[in-house]
């Protein structure tokens, strides 16, 4: 069986592009014959001018981008194209195009990009859904929910369908797999086909002698530094316990409003983006992860990375946490996200520390049930669905 990945990758790689990765080396390893093809954001950020000007209208030519797929597709001759992050790249959901008449369209669904000019659902410290509900980006351009810019807000908006065609189109696509159960409902509410919609976790590598019960120095947020994820929490939990470190590690479009906002703080610093093995040292070192999230979360890889580590995870349940942390074995929920609740868990946590984890077999059961290993069985067993 031959499959093609599309993709469009960001410039700062994030969960998509580890799952994109991760599913290409599983499926090569159980002999499937796997290509990748891939839109980077990377490209728009080249200091040649003439090539900067050469993407900016391959940007807005659907012609001339499927015209690209079309080489790809006649060339690897593919069972299956396994469509993971294709925006804000293409206006047309490009499996309404005649070049896959005659192959399975699996498409991923890792957010809510298809009726969400930002993908988080989340605006002015709410859940929202006002450009599904009114099938219209004009709310999203008038409150500049891309990247907060009515600019880049409009370019977002133009170069993507309405919610209402992109269900339509969707009558195109043999199989919708969603990154959890939360999301899987969702998007079936939303209009999608329950009979085409499949949930599959993502999963993380683990091995049994990196979970350890090390105290760890400090609380860690790991994660895009944007509002939806809650970290204006963690910040305002370092004012309140001065005594305690906290880490930020990543980047986002949130993060220099934070650190001039909080600069004061000797208690809190922010790490940059990290990856490899700092990344991997950086959860080793930390006594427990927060991740306080306010919007839907599709799911939550950081979640499972900590797991991995032996790591606490402190989290809101909203969207797909809820399905990977079991309150009192690898984690606990505050549900409400009241910051005086998370400052009673945090504080109980870091001062009454003991040995983790408390049950090995239950944390490895969980560990085991979003491994890599299983991932790719799942996914190998519903591409055979398809046939």
């Amino acid at each position: 069986m031959k499959i093609l990945f599309i993709n469009e990758s960001t410039r700062i790689k994030g969960g998509v592009d580890y799952v994109v990765k991760e599913e290409i080396l599983g499926l090569r390893k159980r002999g499937f014959e796997v290509d990748l093809f891939e839109f980077s954001h990377e490209e728009y950020s080249i200091d040649n001018m003439k090539r900067k000007i050469q993407k900016t209208l391959l940007y807005f030519s659907e012609h001339k981008k499927i015209n690209i797929i079309k080489e790809k597709i006649n060339y690897f001759k593919p069972d299956i194209v396994h469509f993971h992050n294709t925006y804000p790249f293409f206006k047309k959901p490009l499996w309404t195009d005649n070049i896959f008449k005659d192959i399975k369209v699996v498409q991923h669904l890792h957010n809510y990009y298809p009726f969400c000019l930002n993908s988080f659902f989340y605006r002015d410290e709410n859940i929202c859904t006002d450009c599904f509900d009114n099938n219209n980006f004009s709310i999203g351009i008038k409150n500049a929910c891309y990247d907060y810019s009515k600019i880049k807000s409009k370019i977002v908006a133009f170069n993507r369908p309405l919610p209402s065609e992109w269900l339509k189109s969707t009558r195109n696509v043999d199989m919708f797999l969603g990154v959890s159960q939360f999301i899987v409902d969702k998007y079936i509410e939303f209009g999608v086909d329950n009979r085409k919609i499949k949930k599959l976790y993502n999963g993380v590598s683990f091995e049994d002698s990196q979970i350890n019960s090390k105290e760890g120095s400090y609380i860690l947020f790991l994660g895009n530094i944007v509002n939806s994820k809650g970290v204006t929490i963690v910040c305002e939990l370092a004012k309140i316990n001065k005594e305690i470190q906290f880490k930020i590690a990543g980047l986002g479009r949130d993060l220099s409003m934070l650190k001039e906002k909080y600069k004061s703080l000797s208690n809190l610093s922010f790490e940059g983006y990290v990856e490899g093995k700092y990344k991997s040292e950086l959860i080793r070192n930390c006594r427990f992860l927060l991740f306080p999230v306010l919007s839907w979360e599709a799911f939550g890889l950081v979640i499972l990375e900590a797991t991995s580590f032996g790591k606490l995870i402190v989290t809101s349940g909203l969207g797909g946490t809820a399905e990977i942390v079991e309150e009192g074995i690898n984690g606990y929920l505050v549900k409400d996200n009241d910051i005086n609740r998370y400052n009673k868990v945090i504080r109980n946590l870091w001062w009454n520390f003991v040995n983790y984890p408390s049950d090995a077999r239950k944390l490895t059961e969980i560990l085991v049930k979003f491994s890599k290993k299983n991932h790719i069985e799942n996914l190998i067993n519903l591409y055979k669905l398809l046939f």
